[in-house]
């Protein structure tokens, strides 16, 4: 819906193409290598969890001083827009 090819921010702040942006945090991952790993996370996981950490900020923490600290209160996920955001998109 707002992948557009120059930033925006009328949901929150984005950059152009913010989809291949977020796409690209998974760009060189290989496909998965068994690895024996009692307990915890094996380093292949590690980096997973580190690429969908920073595709989901594209969206929730673009703009942020702070890089690595999402707003996980934020659940309409409206930005700028109040609680009745989607309606407007949806009639727009």
């Amino acid at each position: 819906m707002t992948n557009y090819p120059y930033s925006s921010s009328f949901l929150s702040p984005m950059p152009a193409w913010p989809v291949n942006v977020s796409c690209g945090y998974f760009e060189n991952f290989t496909s998965a290598v068994p690895e024996s790993s009692l307990g915890g996370l094996s380093p292949r996981e590690k980096l997973v969890f580190a690429a969908m950490l920073k595709s989901v900020n594209v969206y929730f923490n673009n703009d942020s001083p702070t890089p690595n600290c999402t707003d996980f209160d934020d659940t309409d996920a409206t930005g700028d827009l109040d609680g009745f955001g989607w309606n407007v998109l949806a009639c727009n």
